[in-house]
């Protein structure tokens, strides 16, 4: 159940939205925050899809991938003998599962390259034989690596989807964790997809901090065919019961706040209730229409206002001007990665 404390951290962006309880922020402040935020923590840069990002060494990064509408899974320490066994039992399943409609539910086996191959099904095994399911396997057996991709298209473009198989299969590449690639392609776990050509490219990461266990920062990417309105845009008037709730919520920032070429906008909101804080912050750039290089990115932190034995736990940042530090590390080294294009 939503608390109170998180209802009206979301009441007061959207508020914040159209300019209700903002209190601006100068360049001076911003400055000032993201000087505080200079330390000697060791970091580490993070590679996801065409983006680079530094976090703190000891942040976990959980990040999901798809590439081509495809999510892209990887599987490190696979033998060749799992490979192989993975494959066989695959294509035994589906011959030995019946359609409906006749026959099974297999219907072929292609190799891709050595060590890479297409496993086709029907995605139905009841209504209709009009959709396959398209599971491509990629092993890398020097890396005992294996990446595995999903798709689903349509029957009548089965040459289609093998010849974009085939291209994609010979694009992926083993990348240790800690490699920040310097040629063309898109980050995936321990991976890269070494093509530059446009696609649907998504990347959704979440960010989990030792030192603050109650703050959550998701990034998400995804090449737009149709970048949306502006954040601060999006929302025109609302509703008087909304504006009555205002008390105690405070916009600490929100206008235009570009990363480098990339335009951007960010919405930075705090609200209190029982005297405790929350924060809910969020950045945007809409991204250019069908552009590998500019997608639609998105940064939002958010902290755990939970109760315990009845009481709101505050949020774990003393001050405001902790909150916006905290914020400015991780957002000011968002970037393109050179030569990712």
């Amino acid at each position: 159940m939503i608390n109170a404390l998180r209802r009206k951290t979301a009441i007061a962006a959207l508020l914040a939205l159209c300019g209700c309880t903002t209190t601006p922020s100068s360049t001076h402040e911003r400055t000032k925050a993201i000087n505080m935020s200079q330390d000697n923590t060791p970091k580490k840069t993070h590679c996801l899809g065409r983006y680079l990002i530094d976090l703190n060494a000891d942040v976990a990064v959980d990040a999901d991938f798809v590439y081509a509408k495809g999510k892209v899974e990887t599987r490190l320490n696979f033998l060749k003998s799992d490979f192989e066994r993975l494959l066989s039992n695959r294509e035994t399943n589906l011959k030995n599962t019946p359609h409906d409609k006749g026959g099974s539910m297999f219907i072929g086996r292609t190799e891709l390259a050595p060590n890479r191959v297409l496993i086709q099904s029907w995605t139905d095994s009841v209504t209709s034989k009009t959709m396959h399911a398209n599971e491509e396997y990629i092993y890398l057996p020097e890396k005992r690596t294996l990446f595995l991709r999903k798709t689903d298209s349509d029957a009548s473009a089965r040459s289609n989807t093998i010849d974009l198989a085939k291209r994609i299969a010979i694009s992926y590449q083993y990348r240790n964790p800690n490699e920040i690639p310097s040629g063309v392609g898109f980050c995936i776990n321990s991976g890269l997809m070494a093509d530059n050509k446009l696609n649907s490219e998504e990347v959704k990461a979440a960010f989990h901090f030792k030192q603050y266990p109650s703050v959550s920062v998701y990034f998400n990417s995804y090449v737009t065919g149709n970048p949306d309105t502006e954040l601060l845009d999006r929302l025109g008037g609302l509703p008087a019961s909304l504006l009555q709730a205002a008390a105690g919520m405070t916009s600490l920032r929100r206008g235009n706040s570009n990363l480098g070429p990339v335009k951007g906008q960010e919405l930075l909101v705090r609200a209190s209730a029982e005297g405790k804080r929350s924060y809910e912050f969020l950045w945007e750039s809409q991204g250019r229409d069908s552009s590998i290089e500019y997608p639609f990115i998105s940064l939002k932190l958010t902290t755990t206002a939970e109760t315990h034995n009845g009481k709101i736990i505050d949020a774990p940042f003393k001050t405001d001007a902790e909150a916006l530090q905290f914020w400015d590390a991780i957002l000011q080294t968002l970037r393109l990665r050179p030569g990712a294009v």
